[in-house]
């Protein structure tokens, strides 16, 4: 079940007792040797033969060295492999085993191995236990192992340095070659320790590991054994051992490294294709390289998108080194005007630890991505040290080879550096390594450290948290975030409202110095004073208010989640936010449990996780795991185990079983704001469970809790009021019907519409044709995937994939083919809803990123009849349109007559001359007013045209004008908006409007067949869909690009 190449987050262990004699086995030798005395009782190898034995080790300095050659029997290389599964890894090592077999050479090499067994993971081979010495043969048996078994030593100590040090020296002298490499199999935690033995004998507690101090020793004590006086190769098949610190430790004594900066997934390194280059006359760079493709290439064919190897070149380390030395000296120097700049760096770089690692103060992992934070430090700090940085990054292209990364690890770039946040997350021992003597590193932290003891203690406020409608305020030209905009209180909130300024939205204000960062649980109950479910727990973002800034924010930062993380300014800090309103469930096809969401990771945007326990038989009990979503599928990425140990904790990957049980922790909070994690409902896997999403129901109560820490470690909180969750009326009356008919309803070929600007004033907008045209067809073979050709404005077909997702709150999600064409990538998210109608329907569709509306009208003659297109249409932009017996006249405002024949595909209209340029148009109908809405393809813009009378064309500043005969608006009309009383007051073609009793927002209007078009007195213009009941006492208005209607009624 647990089967990550884990990390072990382990306290500072006792020296390891020596605990056997000299190990003892050998290669074939023509004298006789005394036999090795029998097994043990219960060993399991009583028929086994007696196995040669050996004098015993002498001390290390009278060790000869393995003369290589003549003595070496033409072996050019021997690889000595350390292998301990006394843990998790058990069944994952035993396979790496098989596939040496099975790719094990006939000569030119020799592997041995020293492998321990674990008592409780699996029954494989035999289901021995204990420590085992082998000679790697060629076996493709899957049910044993085929290789030449040297000797049984019973239960041995594999976290015991001295174990590691007396296989090494009895490899070397048995079987000498030209070359020598080291393999490392098992947990790894960069400098902290590696090869972690659960069944530990002799140790002073019932676990040992082995740590980077004591692995050096051991090279120190045997690289003078090799030819060379050094290791060709140390490989790594640990987790996190490609930190910098590691380099500097074994550089004096091997030639080339590869190991893996993340996490190394539990299939570990694909040895079928490494092992083969050692006998494929390659020199030891390139077989170094070659590893680092097949073990990524073997990752990514099992599934696996988050593996990551690196090959080093060791001879370049005291380059690397140095320019760190003259790097970190010259950040000294610059951490008093720096700090808070640098920390953040460090807080926001990629962390292989985890985002919430530091709150494992003194047992975090730490490990950041080096030249990741180098690339924030450029864009962050005022004057960055740019001579330094160039040297330093010269000194790093030298020292890695080269390396290759998942696609789940957009910000791994090959090596990673101890980088503790602050000093309660620093371990004991540190400034004892190579690296940090070598580089003053540790003296940098400390001095940041202090610094951030001396200014960054300061709790910072969290001064407001304002639920309602964003109002510009007075005097500003172009909003550029929350500081720019006075928020309108509601009573209500409307889910997925946010693509209208007018929409839901959340202002929380921050005051304090050096603030690290800020953070929203959002929350619901089913009262006012009940419990609240966290839904969505989330660090504070980029706004993304003012698209352009945004974009050049991306431009200039070091990555996305730069440009996506808001630096906190010291003094007033105001953000705006749109409020989503959903939740997030667990589901396996049955049935279906809320859960806690956290986007913590900034330098992974593109998964939250979800915290949770997990069950089976094995695991006697529910063990803690970590639940990683991929936002942009919404289906599981990863799950992590979360188990404590006697050192620490150790976190591994978890592989659930059909019968598993899977409880979500819940973060909960009463009226006092205090969060709480509470067990969930249990949901079994089954087959496999993904995320699905839902609305909150209307009538529940929503409340949102801000947070904000300053970079020294202090924090704040406050709750904000409660407010209503009203349904959301584009959406929440059609998902039954979605449920029941959706899936047969949405094949088909569909015509989109949604805002579009008009012709004759750009800055307004109206429900128009989108110039796409979208045809859905099932897949034979999958009924939740849809094949789909995508039109846009008559370009050239797109054939994607579109995954239909039915449960909860509808979604369709349209993908493109991996580069491998073995997956499904997902492109863009849409809630969808089936809207029926007199017997016809369409499809709403909101924006799952931005909330944005679409409709999908069915392409046919219900929809799109062309008998109505006939006759003379006059457009409110002065242009004329006739149509009449496949022959058309098109009239613009300005420029000259166009006449020809017209044909009609889909909806869209072209106009072809006998010569010049065609008119290409797209075009709805309304029968109800009789009037056409077209897109027109060279300019992107729409117009309105209704049949037979001229449609009066509108100006930038719209005039007092007499509303048109048998409609009057002169009066008082009131309406309620997400929880808000709404009063409008219209003479002639102004009105003023009041939130509340305050004064609200002021303009002119006009109305031209169904479009009310409207410029408010700050300058904002945009258009909605009007109708008149016709005793004159009731009106509606619809936002063109939402969709959202308000109803108002005439007041006395």
């Amino acid at each position: 079940m647990l089967t990550q190449r884990d990390v072990r987050f382990t306290k500072p262990c006792l020296q390891a007792v020596v605990l056997v004699a000299a190990l003892l086995f050998a290669a074939p030798a023509p004298a006789a040797l005394p036999s090795l005395p029998g097994p043990t009782e219960g060993a399991g190898l009583q028929k086994l033969p007696a196995l040669p034995d050996l004098p015993t080790l002498p001390d290390p300095g009278d060790a000869a060295e393995p003369t290589p050659g003549a003595a070496a029997g033409g072996r050019e290389w021997t690889i000595i492999a350390y292998v301990d599964g006394d843990n998790n890894l058990e069944r994952y090592l035993l396979a790496d085993v098989k596939e040496m077999e099975r790719a094990c050479p006939e000569s030119g090499l020799d592997v041995i191995l020293l492998i321990d067994r674990s008592k409780g993971y699996t029954k494989a081979f035999g289901d021995w236990t204990g420590t085992r010495a082998y000679r790697l043969r060629k076996s493709s048996a899957d049910d044993a192992l085929g290789s030449e078994l040297l000797n049984d030593y019973g239960e041995l100590n594999m976290g015991d340095p001295k174990l590691l040090g007396d296989f090494i020296r009895e490899t070397l002298r048995n079987y000498p070659s030209r070359k020598v490499a080291l393999f490392m199999s098992d947990h790894g935690a960069g400098w902290i320790n590696m090869a972690n033995d659960d069944d530990a004998p002799g140790a002073a507690k019932k676990t040992d590991e082995i740590t980077l101090q004591e692995f050096r020793a051991v090279l120190e004590r045997t690289a003078p054994l090799c030819p060379g006086k050094a290791f060709d190769l140390v490989f790594f098949d640990m987790c996190l051992m490609g930190q910098a610190e590691t380099v500097a430790a074994c550089a004096p004594f091997a030639r080339y490294m590869v190991a893996s900066a993340p996490t190394v997934p539990g299939v570990g390194m694909d040895f079928t294709k490494a092992l083969p280059l050692f006998v494929s006359g390659k020199d030891t760079r390139d077989i170094a390289a070659g590893m680092v493709r097949a073990g990524v290439s073997g990752f990514l064919e099992n599934g696996d998108r988050d593996g990551s190897y690196t090959a080093f070149d060791l001879s370049k380390t005291d380059a690397f080194l140095g320019a760190f030395r003259a790097f970190s000296d010259t950040l000294t120097t610059m951490i008093p005007g720096e700090w808070a700049n640098i920390t953040r760096t460090i807080f926001y770089s990629q962390n292989y630890g985890g985002r919430e690692d530091f709150l494992r103060k003194k047992d975090s992992i730490s490990s950041i991505d080096f030249r990741d934070w180098i690339s924030r430090l450029s864009k962050t700090l005022a004057n960055p040290p740019a001579a330094r940085i160039a040297s330093l990054e010269k000194a790093l292209d030298a020292l890695i080879i080269t390396t290759e990364k998942g696609p789940m690890l957009p910000f791994c770039k090959g090596l990673s550096l101890y980088a503790p946040l602050r000093e309660d997350n620093l371990r004991a021992g540190y400034d004892d390594l190579d690296f940090s003597r070598k580089t003053g590193w540790n003296a940098a932290l400390s001095a940041l450290y202090e610094r951030q003891k001396v200014d960054g203690m300061t709790p910072p406020k969290v001064v407001a948290i304002e639920v309602g409608s964003p109002v510009l305020k007075a005097g500003v030209g172009k909003p550029t975030g929350g500081k720019d905009f006075d928020i309108a209180p509601a009573r209500e909130v409307v889910p997925l409202s946010g693509g209208d300024i007018r929409g839901s939205y959340v202002k929380l204000t921050f005051d304090g110095k050096a603030i690290l960062w800020g953070y929203a649980a959002f929350a619901w109950a089913d009262a006012e004073n009940g419990e609240y479910t966290v839904v969505h727990d989330t660090l504070l973002l980029d706004e993304d208010i003012d698209p352009e800034a945004s974009a050049k924010k991306k431009e200039e930062a070091a990555d996305v989640t730069t440009a996506l993380t808001p630096v906190f300014t010291d003094g007033r800090n105001e953000l705006l936010y749109q409020i989503g309103g959903l939740v997030h469930k667990l589901a396996n096809g049955d049935r279906s449990v809320p859960v806690t969401i956290k986007y913590r990771n900034v330098a992974d945007l593109s998964r939250f996780t979800i915290a949770a326990t997990y069950a089976d038989a094995e695991t006697k009990g529910e063990v803690p795991i970590e639940i990683t979503v991929d936002a942009t599928d919404y289906r599981i990425a990863g799950i992590i185990s979360i188990v404590p140990t006697e050192n620490g904790v150790s976190v591994s990957n978890v592989e659930p079983k059909p019968d598993g049980i899977v409880r979500p922790s819940l973060l909960k909070f009463g009226p006092d704001g205090r969060i709480v994690a509470v067990p969930g409902e249990p949901i079994e896997w089954g087959d496999g469970l993904d995320v699905i999403l839902d609305l909150i129901p209307g009538g529940k109560i929503l409340r949102i809790l801000g947070k904000a820490e300053s970079i020294g470690g202090r924090g704040a909180a406050l709750l904000g009021g409660p407010v209503v969750v009203a349904a959301n009326p584009l959406l929440t009356p059609y998902i039954d019907a979605t449920h029941r008919f959706g899936t047969e309803k949405l094949p088909g070929r569909y015509a989109a519409f949604g805002a579009i600007p008009l012709r004759s004033n750009p800055k307004e907008y109206t429900m128009a044709p989108t110039g796409v045209v979208m045809d859905l067809r099932d897949d034979a073979n999958n009924g939740r995937t849809f094949r789909g050709v995508i039109e846009s404005m008559g370009e050239k077909p797109v054939e994607l994939s579109f995954l239909w997702e039915p449960r909860g709150l509808p979604m369709l999600t349209s993908c493109v083919p991996s580069d491998d064409g073995k997956r499904l990538v997902p492109i863009d998210r849409k809630f969808a809803v089936l809207v029926t109608e007199n017997g016809r329907h369409s499809w709403t569709t909101v924006s799952a990123s931005d909330g944005s509306f679409l409709r999908l009208v069915p392409i046919g003659e219900a929809d799109f009849p062309r008998e109505f297109l006939s006759g003379t249409w006059n457009g409110n932009d002065g242009s004329t349109l006739t149509l009449a017996k496949g022959s058309a006249v098109y009239i613009p405002d300005k420029g000259a007559r166009i006449r020809g024949a017209f044909i009609v595909r889909d909806n869209l209209l072209t106009i072809a001359p006998a010569s010049g340029t065609a008119v290409s148009l797209y075009f709805g109908v309304n029968r109800e007013d009789n009037s056409l809405t077209a897109t027109f393809t060279d300019t992107d813009t729409a117009v309105i045209y209704t049949r037979g009378k001229p449609a009066p064309k509108p100006t930038a500043q719209p005039k007092p004008q007499p509303q048109p005969q048998g409609i009057t608006l002169d009066g008082t009309w009131g309406t309620m908006f997400n929880g808000q009383q709404l009063v409008m007051q219209v003479a002639g073609n102004r009105y003023q409007v009041w939130i509340d009793g305050a004064p609200y927002e002021s303009g002119v209007f006009s109305v031209q067949g169904d479009v009310m078009h409207v410029r408010t007195a700050n300058g904002m213009v945009f258009s909605q869909y009007f109708r008149i009941d016709p005793t004159g006492t009731v009106f509606t208005v619809t936002n063109a690009q939402t969709g959202m209607t308000v109803v108002y009624q005439r007041l006395r």
